[in-house]
């Protein structure tokens, strides 16, 4: 975070897999490739978690991409449900 600390984040939408399963290792080398990168968390409000987010990579040129659908572009993640989504009664 800009002020020096760590937060974890679950990216929404994505599925990674267990570092002991298929891809579980290419996956890790590939986040921690990222380390130290800048990024923009946006958080979902539908989502009740707040430690889930998506997570945009800063190319460092204006670009931004979102890690959570690039990991899945690259075959190291799974689609998966959106956690705790906050349900509306029309009525």
């Amino acid at each position: 975070m800009d002020d020096g600390s760590i937060r974890e984040i679950s990216l929404i939408g994505t599925s990674l897999p267990a570092l002991t399963n298929c891809f579980g290792k290419e996956t890790d080398q590939f986040l921690q490739t990222l380390v130290g990168s800048r990024v923009a968390i946006e958080f979902d409000p539908a989502v009740l978690s707040t430690n889930h987010a998506y997570l945009w990579l800063d190319s460092g040129q204006g670009e931004l991409s979102l890690l959570n659908h690039r990991l899945i572009d690259l075959g190291l993640a799974k689609i998966a449900a959106i956690p705790n989504n906050r349900v509306s009664h029309f009525g």
